[in-house]
């Protein structure tokens, strides 16, 4: 078996432990230059360029997640098809009960009185700057997330569009101490959510769909709740046309007009 061969069934098998995204690890080099030590360095090096080129190409470390440190680290949130790393959901309050937890500690650590002015403070940071769903979009920013398992208050944001240390350190001054605030890029890009609400909001201001549609932006999810009226002749076909073509911007629910429209 010549170096060519040694090399690629070395990094065969490793390639079976670790994924793509990885670096070739030391050890693969090391056993291919033991097994042909007479080979000149030049060629070796060579070599493993050349294969580990197609080993990388679907390689991307994803967008960082800075943490209630200020340390960024690899991140778990994808980009509307811009990242491949999987998106991560912060769980709510009432799914972490509904998964058994003790209600009374789920939202203990914010329901302080303190926490809660701190967390209002936290708002009133972005809020006053991005006074709306749309102009905040447009900045990268997807909204303020309580994360009850860490207990700590999360800003959302586009890692496309946002640089969100600035704003989490304005975040972090007038929290006080009260709760730890991290940074955590979204399942969706801002831009494409921007579109999504513009759509919506046609969509739910049309007088043939007047009182039927519902709309609610969920930043847990960065998405879209929408509810239709059940009873609206072609409710199921809009909901399919809706979810075909916007995915994972929107979550599409039919429901009685009592239940979810406040009728």
């Amino acid at each position: 078996m010549g170096l060519e061969d040694d090399l690629r069934e070395a990094l065969r098998v490793e390639a079976a432990q670790h994924d793509a995204s990885s670096e070739i690890p030391r050890g693969v080099i090391n056993r291919a230059r033991l097994m042909r030590a007479g080979y000149v360095v030049v060629a070796v090096l060579a070599l493993v360029a050349l294969v580990a080129v197609p080993l990388r190409l679907d390689w991307n470390p994803g967008p960082n997640i800075v943490t209630a440190d200020g340390d960024d680290v690899p991140g778990e949130q994808a980009g509307s098809g811009t990242v491949a790393a999987p998106c991560r959901v912060l769980l709510t309050a009432a799914e972490l009960v509904q998964a058994g937890r003790d209600p009374s500690s789920v939202t203990a650590w914010i329901e302080d009185p303190r926490a809660q002015d701190a967390l209002e403070r936290v708002n009133e940071i972005v809020d006053s700057q991005f006074p709306s769903l749309d102009a905040a979009l447009a900045a990268g920013i997807i909204g303020v997330v309580p994360n009850h398992e860490a207990r700590t208050v999360y800003l959302i944001y586009d890692p496309i569009v946002l640089n969100p240390t600035n704003l989490l350190d304005q975040m972090r001054a007038v929290a006080d101490g009260q709760f730890p605030i991290a940074g955590m890029a979204s399942c969706n890009s801002s831009s494409d959510l921007l579109s999504a609400h513009q759509e919506l909001s046609a969509l739910s201001a049309d007088p043939a769909l007047k009182g039927s549609v519902a709309l609610a932006f969920d930043p847990h999810e960065s998405a879209f709740q929408v509810a239709l009226n059940r009873n609206l002749s072609g409710a199921e076909e809009v909901r399919q046309d809706l979810e075909q073509r916007l995915g994972s911007l929107v979550d599409v629910t039919l429901e009685e007009p009592a239940d979810t429209l406040g009728g």
